[in-house]
């Protein structure tokens, strides 16, 4: 569950989560995609208006984080217009992704 200034009384939406959520994003040209950074080091985007309660995209085990997500940033769009966001660990990588299939296109 989550909350807008708008309205802090009434939840925005809900995101289920295969793994604890530590931070979210949500996409600020495409408002019902929200990427969740997750205690268990992976990163997952949902889309909200979807029916299905499964992450549209989740990191595999070997390409995310070695521990818990603590912040999430969208980026401007790729050349092709795909969504990019980056993600910071305490792992104290930072990795960007992009939303075809969660890449990850640089790593700090």
């Amino acid at each position: 569950i989550y909350y807008s200034m708008k309205n802090p009384c009434y939840p925005e939406g809900t995101v289920p989560s295969p793994s604890g959520i530590m931070c979210l994003s949500v996409n600020p040209k495409k408002g019902n995609l929200v990427a969740c950074g997750l205690y268990d080091g992976s990163v997952a985007l949902f889309d909200y208006k979807e029916k299905n309660a499964n992450p549209l995209i989740q990191t595999v085990s070997l390409k995310r984080h070695g521990e818990p997500v603590w912040d999430l940033k969208w980026m401007s769009p790729d050349e092709s217009g795909r969504g990019r966001f980056c993600s910071i660990s305490t792992d104290g990588k930072l990795r960007c992704w992009t939303q075809v299939s969660l890449v990850c296109n640089f790593m700090m």
